[in-house]
């Protein structure tokens, strides 16, 4: 990645410039799909940013405390990121996205109990002539978040959030007044015309009844008709009916990356002093 003149070199800084933030994120929407949604105003006061550059490359690492375990986003050079992952800003457990390139570093500093290989696609060659849409899929609507959330449990556990899928677009089977299945999106960016697709969940005896594919099929139609032009999803590269799947209906893979989370083991013996930007 070059370099933006902009970016104090052999520094970690904290900034709030989210011009620049944007501007470097801009420069992968595919990677950065899902960052870009926290520079949205009403997302905005969650995240930190952090960048270090050197004297060509940048790294830029983005971290949402409100979440727990506390989440984490990198982008760049790996030397730069080495600077960023970092005791003075990170917290003991974390949960990372980080390009592959970054997992001897991270490992250096954390110990991962659960981690996945992952990689991300980006839609290329939609191709809906070749599917039949099966008749039972329909667009959600809010009134259904009640049925979303208990799919969303039965099969992933945890919380599904409100937010997520009020302001975003889901697709679905209901049977019995339940739903059964749904894909949706997890990330909306309509200034930057990105769109992530994930939550993509079928109780297990609905399965094979190609629900999902419809349902896919179907959502990528509309995300191309509103003008996102930079389509993403992701999965993991273990998960080879999924990825067949994908690329039938038009994704090619852009890159692998890691996610997991991870518990800090070790302090850096030789840390950048962390400088916060001064307001021009």
């Amino acid at each position: 990645m070059g370099i933006n003149t902009s970016f104090s070199s052999g520094q970690l800084v904290l900034t709030q410039d989210r011009k620049l933030i944007s501007d470097t994120l801009s420069l992968d929407r595919v990677w950065a799909s899902e960052a870009l949604k926290n520079l949205d105003d009403k997302l905005w006061p969650n995240s930190s940013w952090y960048t270090y550059s050197d004297n060509a490359n940048v790294g830029l690492m983005m971290v949402l405390k409100n979440l727990s375990p506390t989440l984490v986003f990198l982008m760049g050079e790996p030397r730069c990121l080495a600077r960023l992952i970092h005791p003075q800003v990170l917290p003991k457990q974390i949960f990372v996205e980080a390009p592959t390139s970054c997992v001897g570093i991270l490992k250096s500093f954390y110990e991962f109990d659960s981690a996945l290989s992952m990689k991300k696609l980006a839609l290329k060659y939609f191709r809906p002539n070749t599917f039949t849409i099966h008749p039972r899929v329909r667009r959600l609507t809010s009134s259904d978040f009640p049925r979303a959330r208990d799919l969303y449990c039965r099969n992933m556990g945890g919380h599904f959030n409100a937010d997520q899928f009020q302001n975003g677009l889901y697709f679905g089977v209901e049977q019995d007044e339940k739903l059964v299945s749904m894909s949706g999106t997890t990330a909306l960016c309509p200034d930057y015309c990105t769109a992530t697709i994930g939550n993509i969940i079928t109780d297990m005896d609905h399965r094979h009844k190609d629900y999902e594919t419809s349902e896919l099929l179907l959502l990528c139609q509309k995300l191309l008709e509103d003008q996102y032009n930079c389509i993403t999803i992701k999965v993991n590269r273990g998960n080879a009916s999924a990825i067949t799947l994908y690329r039938r209906i038009g994704f090619a893979k852009i890159c692998d990356y890691f996610e997991g989370v991870g518990h800090f083991k070790e302090a850096r013996t030789e840390m950048p002093l962390l400088r916060k930007e001064q307001p021009s």
